[in-house]
């Protein structure tokens, strides 16, 4: 696995994919089981809910799953003890391409209306007080944005304060694959 990318490179254009088709849903499930410790560390679980789309992507898989590690912790971080994260894919058709959607949504305190312009901002931090509860840089959400569209897709959220927030990643689909999936939990 390659060394998480930094700020510093991402600003300098030093970003180099190494791009190969990937059937997504198992890259997914890779990431779900990645980072299932750190998710029961905070009392969270993580879970895919079915039924899961699934499809072929272009995308560098390291990079992929450094996408999935900063959703799924910053969801993990956010969401209250004993409750799941929930992951889904997606196929979606929208402005004549196909797109693979994955969605990360938590049901924690959500982002604040006032900072959700900025929260793809570098070191932005919606509570940026040593009284935090939760640690950061207030670099994740950058780096994930600009490795999402490095890889030529889109993201997203919603989030409603005291409800929780939900990311939303678009990725070009090569191919969709149309089968059912069982909800896991993992």
């Amino acid at each position: 696995m390659s060394a998480p990318i930094g700020p510093l490179q991402l600003a300098a254009g030093q970003l180099k994919l190494h791009e190969q088709r990937f059937t997504l849903r198992p890259l997914i499930e890779q990431a779900l089981e990645d980072n299932a410790l750190y998710a029961e560390s905070f009392g969270v679980a993580l879970s895919l809910v079915s039924p899961a789309a699934n499809g072929e992507v272009l995308l560098d898989p390291d990079r992929f799953a450094q996408v999935m590690a900063n959703l799924l912790s910053n969801a993990s971080k956010h969401s209250p003890a004993g409750d799941t994260v929930s992951v889904s894919l997606m196929h979606l058709r929208r402005g004549g391409k196909d797109w693979l959607e994955i969605t990360v949504s938590d049901r924690g305190e959500g982002i604040p209306l006032a900072f959700q312009p900025r929260v793809f901002e570098r070191f932005a931090q919606a509570d940026g007080s040593d009284r935090r509860r939760v640690g950061g840089s207030g670099l994740g959400l950058a780096i994930t944005r600009s490795l999402v569209h490095a890889m030529g897709g889109e993201i997203d959220f919603t989030s409603v304060p005291g409800e929780g927030t939900c990311f939303r990643v678009r990725l070009p689909c090569l191919a969709p694959i149309y089968d059912d999936v069982d909800q896991e939990a993992i």
